[in-house]
This record gives structure tokens, C-alpha cells and sequence, in this order.
């Protein structure tokens, strides 16, 4: 059993969609129980503002759904189970910057929780993805600035952004191909360093 949380994000869809023969328990952080086999924590949240427009409610929002939740799940499933794999999606706003300073250094935290992480056992694993714009997903649609996002990727060294499925395809790969000496590590999905 796979457990999803932030199952209505595009990476999340086109994850499971690859996986037709896996089951899986979408829940919300909080809601997951600490005893599946694997988890993808895609849960996410973008005020997109800067730190001067960004209100007080917003940031909080920012912090608990970008760091708190998902680092305490992981700290119950750790504690819980001796032979798991988890993924988390992180950001390269967590490494770049941002204009919404709140996201990325949530991000940044999060990241940071991946890579100091203490594992119990050799048979536990914890990895995080960093994309840069991910051309399909609900965050880069609703964006007001479609402008920029184009210009962005017409810049970029593959001249696009990275998409859901792609990000879907290196989250499988960390979770159920890669050795388990790939942990505590955030996998840079920028691609044009």
C-alpha cells in the first residue's frame, strides 16, 4: 500500500496513473497512518506573494503545509515502521529563492529536515525532489504572471519546463528501483545547472 498525500496535485495523478496495479490511501498529511509499505508527500502550497504582501494566515499556511505536516508525518512513519520508503516533493525555490520568500524557505526547511534526517533502520529511506516549474501543475497555471513562466522556459537549457509525469517518473524510480543508499538526499530536478 502506497500512501499519497496532495493526492489532487498533477504529479500525484500521473504517479498513480503509472502505477495502475498499486493500491493506495490518499489522505491529507495528518489523516496518513504511519504503517504503509511507501509514501509520495506532494502536499504543497503557494500564496505567491513576497514577504511585505504576504499576510500573517498565509505564512502559516506556507509553513505548516510546506514543512510542519509532511516533516511530522515522516517522524511518525520513522518511528513506526522499520522497513519504508518515502518521497517528498520539494522545490527548487528551497535552493533558488523565490519571489515568495514564505514558499521557499519552507521548502528550504524541508529539504533540510530530508538531508539531517536519523533513520532507525538500514531498510528505512527518505528522499525529496527539487523541480524547478512544473509546466502542468495547478500552482504554474493559476500563476498571474503566464508571461514569465513562458519566458522561463523558453530560457531553459531544454527549452520547456519539467512536467507532472516526469517528476512522477523520478519519484518512482527513488521509491521502488533505487538502492536504498539513495537517503537523505534532495535530488535536484533543475536541469540547467
Amino acid at each position: 500500500m502506497i500512501g499519497i498525500a496532495g493526492e489532487g496535485t498533477t504529479i500525484a495523478k500521473a504517479f498513480m496513473a503509472m502505477r495502475p496495479n498499486d493500491m493506495f490511501m490518499r489522505r491529507r498529511c495528518a489523516e496518513l497512518p504511519p504503517d504503509l509499505d511507501a509514501y509520495l508527500i506532494c502536499a504543497g502550497y503557494l500564496a505567491g506573494k513576497s514577504l511585505a504582501e504576504i499576510s500573517h494566515e498565509q505564512a502559516e499556511r506556507t509553513w505548516n503545509i510546506n514543512f510542519i505536516e509532511p516533516a511530522r508525518l515522516c517522524d511518525r512513519i520513522i518511528a513506526a515502521k522499520d522497513k519504508v520508503r518515502i518521497c517528498l516533493i520539494g522545490s527548487q525555490s528551497g535552493i533558488r529563492g523565490s519571489h515568495d520568500m514564505a514558499y521557499a524557505g519552507a521548502k528550504a526547511a524541508l529539504h533540510l529536515y530530508v538531508r539531517t534526517k536519523r533513520l532507525r533502520t538500514p531498510d528505512q529511506q527518505i528522499v525529496c525532489l527539487a523541480p524547478h516549474i512544473i509546466a502542468d501543475s495547478g500552482m504554474t497555471g493559476r500563476r498571474s504572471d503566464q508571461d514569465r513562466v513562458e519566458a522561463s522556459a523558453a530560457a531553459h537549457r531544454a527549452g520547456r519546463h519539467i512536467t507532472a509525469a516526469e517528476v512522477a517518473e523520478v519519484a518512482a524510480l527513488a521509491l521502488f528501483e533505487a538502492t536504498i543508499f539513495l537517503s537523505n538526499t534532495v535530488i535536484d530536478l533543475g536541469g540547467d545547472r
